[in-house]
């Protein structure tokens, strides 16, 4: 089949969790399939990349996410209360212009858009068969921070955008061929779900045989959280485990040791390892 694939954010090998995800399922369908790529980039240094996905796909195009275009279309429509900002934020007219080329050019088969960012690109495209990969409720995400947020600013912010994604998201749903989400909890914080009938459940997991010790490996006493450390919701984790559940822990294993894996930690996690030798 002929697969056109859209992606928010390069696909890379070592990027965040939705660049992973879309470099990892160009990778394994190019195995079967032709597949054409249509990505925004946000710097000259990510261009280096390009290689490698080239090594997958029969078209890569690439776009650059200008800050000061996706700032201004934010700022025209959030009077408007129609988009949620983060798709305003991914509009481009550029972008538009280049999935419209190479689906004339090509003819997919399917027409795949990672996050609701990208969906717009594809929501009237009806000569094609799309699929929508919301990956998580963005209801459900929001409801969830608003709770556990700190800040009043971006506790007000998240406000405004879970108004949003309440309407959008059932909305786009219903725009689409297939959609799909992590789980069943993900479609019933949507509005209206019950009337929702193209959700499939697409669960991540994990390749247990590459993180599998080896033989000659001496188990240690450990506990590793893996994940980007600056994402709001992974420093909310990590922090909740450290101060809630980890001190259970080590009351029962003494010499237990806790390791956060990822980029970019802020000062508060960087501030728990300073502290606590048995942090890394």
């Amino acid at each position: 089949m002929k697969i056109l694939i859209l992606s928010p954010r390069l696909p890379r090998a070592d990027g965040k969790a939705d660049s992973m995800t879309v470099y990892r399922l160009v990778r394994f369908l190019s195995q079967r399939h032709e597949v054409h790529l249509a990505s925004f980039y946000t710097s000259q240094d990510s261009l280096e990349d390009r290689a490698a996905l080239e090594e997958y796909c029969e078209t890569v195009a690439l776009v650059p996410l200008r800050k000061w275009k996706s700032t201004l279309n934010m700022a025209i429509r959030l009077p408007q209360r129609r988009l949620p900002l983060q798709v305003s934020h991914y509009l481009d007219s550029r972008m538009r212009k280049t999935v419209d080329r190479i689906i004339e050019r090509i003819r997919p088969d399917i027409a795949y858009a990672h996050l609701i960012r990208m969906g717009e690109y594809l929501r009237h495209k009806n000569t094609v068969k799309r699929v929508l990969a919301m990956q998580i409720s963005q209801t459900l995400n929001y409801s969830r921070m608003i709770k556990n947020i700190s800040s009043s600013f971006y506790r007000t912010l998240y406000k405004l955008e879970l108004e949003r994604v309440r309407r959008y998201e059932p909305e786009i749903t219903r725009s689409f061929d297939s959609c799909f989400l992590i789980s069943r909890h993900d479609k019933e914080s949507l509005v209206g779900h019950e009337s929702i009938n193209n959700i499939f459940y697409s669960p991540h997991g994990v390749d247990v045989d590459y993180y599998s010790c080896k033989q000659d490996q001496q188990p240690e006493k450990a506990l590793l959280f893996c994940g980007v450390l600056e994402t709001p919701t992974n420093t909310d984790a990590v922090l909740y485990f450290y101060n809630d559940i980890y001190p259970l822990v080590k009351k029962e294993i003494p010499d237990i040791r806790l390791y956060l894996a990822g980029k970019s930690p802020p000062r508060s996690i960087q501030r728990i390892a300073g502290a606590d030798p048995s942090v890394h």
